[in-house]
């Protein structure tokens, strides 16, 4: 994840095993111009967002877990301002978000424990244990 300047958070893959590549700060945020001219061949992000939709994207981890057959693979993120967890697939080359139903005040932070499982942390609290719901 990648927080905006003023109008754009931002998603990025970096594929395992890959690294150095250009992501256009700091000329561009997200997919728009920022500053300058935009670098030469810069990789997209794979989601971005405008402010109508949050203002501080809070990256998380990609799930590898156990307990949520049904997220594994799948990254969790949130925004600060925006109280929903959400889980981005790229399947077949679409991009895929859903919002998970976990409500958060304040998000600021993800966290994962040595079995994959994922924990989320507000402003506000505790930190939380993501779970199945029955």
């Amino acid at each position: 994840a990648d927080v905006g300047q003023s109008a754009r958070e931002e998603i990025n893959l970096q594929p395992a095993g890959e690294g150095g590549q250009n992501y256009g700060w700091n000329r561009l945020e997200g997919s728009l111009a920022f500053e300058g001219e935009a670098p030469e061949d810069p990789v997209a992000p794979v989601f971005e967002y405008g402010r109508e939709d949050g203002g501080t994207v809070i990256g998380g981890y990609v799930y590898r877990g156990d307990a949520l057959d049904a997220l594994r693979g799948a990254y969790l993120f949130g925004d600060l301002f925006e109280p929903g967890v959400k889980a981005l697939r790229i399947v077949d080359g679409d991009v895929i978000t859903r919002d998970l139903g976990v409500t958060l005040e304040n998000l600021v932070a993800f966290g994962e424990d040595t079995a994959g499982e994922l924990y989320v942390l507000s402003l506000a609290g505790p930190v939380f244990r993501i779970v199945p719901t029955e």
